[in-house]
């Protein structure tokens, strides 16, 4: 059997929806608190929201939770 990888839902600033690795959890959680204490806009805003969006666009779910399929224990 495949080793399983643990992930966990995630929600940005705009209520995108992400299922985030648990080893990137924490530094995913800090970032999104560094963008939302940043003036919306700003130069420095600008800058992080182009980290996030390099480091974890990939995560995100592109629609809603309700099409997430998950492995379910017997």
């Amino acid at each position: 059997m495949a080793k399983l990888k643990f992930g966990y839902l995630r929600k940005d600033d705009d209520c995108h929806d992400y299922v985030v690795p648990e080893e990137e959890v924490e530094a995913f959680d800090e970032l999104i608190e560094k963008i939302e204490s940043t003036k919306w806009m700003s130069d420095e805003w600008n800058k992080l929201i182009n980290e996030f969006n390099d480091k974890y666009w990939r995560y995100n779910l592109g629609g809603s939770t309700r099409y997430l399929k998950v492995v379910m224990p017997e």
